[in-house]
């Protein structure tokens, strides 16, 4: 599967890209689109890596399936997956101001669930 590490080496390029443009612009503060873009960044970068590890056969089936299917897409996966949808849920909020605030709790853990 030669074309698979191409993509994959292009995922930890351009995250990486992402997380040096992320600095250069923000610096030391944190916002919250920053630190949301950051965790997609590594989580994504954390993804492709584990992908190529796989990819390699350097580790047994038993290990390569359990880094690829737990750590790289659940907990990675579900990260980057979670800093998606909290993004979304901020920047509705911002939009509908007359959002209920019942509703946007509700929606809130809907997100995080």
């Amino acid at each position: 599967m030669p074309g698979m590490y191409g993509w994959q080496y292009a995922a930890m390029i351009i995250s990486a890209v992402v997380l040096i443009h992320s600095f250069l612009i923000n610096g030391t503060k944190y916002r919250t689109v920053r630190v949301l873009t950051d965790i997609a960044a590594i989580t994504t970068i954390g993804q492709a890596l584990i992908t190529v590890l796989s990819l390699e056969n350097l580790l047994n089936e038993r290990e390569s399936s359990y880094l690829f299917n737990v750590v790289g897409q659940g907990v990675f996966a579900l990260l980057n997956q979670f800093s998606d949808n909290y993004a979304v849920y901020v920047r509705y909020i911002l939009i509908n101001t007359k959002f209920p605030r019942v509703l946007r709790i509700f929606t809130c853990c809907y997100v995080l669930g």
